[in-house]
């Protein structure tokens, strides 16, 4: 299974690289832009066609790279740190990953592909665990495993919204009948808005615009939080805040389903 970083702005700080074990690391490719295509010495680079072209067209050639090849792979953020929740009485406490720990991972992701599953991810480490080691049909962000050889064709799914593209692109899997498993004995932690990257670009109306039409695209599924803002805020402005239906998104759909056979 090989692994993709999308990074730009970075060169110097590539987090998620050097936390992934050497067995990985062979098989990382970092997806770049062509301004910096001379900056990684013997590390593995694919260069994307343009520069400047933003996230969301970053994440849509990756797919389309990967899916024609028909590969199982991951796309990890460039700044992630990656750990492993271990029970200790009621206060489940987190460690780094070793080895041993990225084997299972791996293997046992591979095999929720064998069963018919079509993408997985690391859930976001802050959040409370759920005394599970995944939940089903639910959040994925940051750091996904994709299985290319089930998954749609990049033009059968909407790639137009720049921030939030992580969301849009779920919510439209799960819509499609694509069952996903977020692993929550596997999490990541990761620095929000870090300097680089989208960041480099992002703005609060940027975001808050794209928030909107998340709300606008899904209405069944994405709502403004009670018309509330984040009271974390971005470059001293608020962000509109979204709930997602993500798991009744994936229900509808099979309900579609079995409705054509009634």
């Amino acid at each position: 299974m090989k692994i993709y970083i999308p990074t730009l702005g970075r060169v110097d700080k590539q987090i998620t690289y050097s936390n992934l074990p050497d067995f990985l690391k062979k098989k990382t490719i970092l997806v770049i832009q062509p301004k910096e295509k001379n900056l990684y010495g013997n590390k593995k680079i694919l260069v994307l066609p343009n520069n400047d072209i933003g996230i969301c067209k970053t994440r849509k050639f990756i797919y389309e790279y990967a899916n024609n090849k028909k590969e199982r792979y991951g796309v990890f953020d460039d700044d992630l740190i990656f750990l492993k929740r271990l029970p200790k009485g009621n206060r489940p406490v987190k460690v780094e990953m070793s080895n041993e720990d990225w084997k299972e991972l791996i293997s046992k992701t591979n095999k929720m592909f064998d069963e018919g599953i079509s993408f997985s991810a690391l859930r976001v480490g802050w959040l409370p665990p759920k005394g599970t080691d995944y939940s089903k049909n639910t959040a994925a962000y940051t750091a996904y495993f994709f299985n290319g050889q089930v998954l749609p064709k990049s033009s059968e799914l909407d790639w137009s919204i720049e921030i939030g593209e992580d969301i849009h692109l779920v919510l439209q899997l799960l819509q499609l009948g694509h069952s996903n498993r977020v692993w929550d004995k596997f999490v990541f932690h990761q620095k929000e808005f870090s300097d680089g990257g989208c960041n480099i670009y992002r703005t609060s109306k940027l975001i808050n615009e794209c928030h909107q039409k998340l709300i606008d695209t899904h209405p069944k599924y994405v709502f403004n939080d009670a018309k509330k803002f984040r009271t974390k805020k971005f470059n001293n402005n608020n962000i509109l805040k979204l709930k997602i239906k993500w798991n009744k998104a994936y229900k509808d759909s099979q309900n579609l389903t079995l409705e054509k056979f009634i």
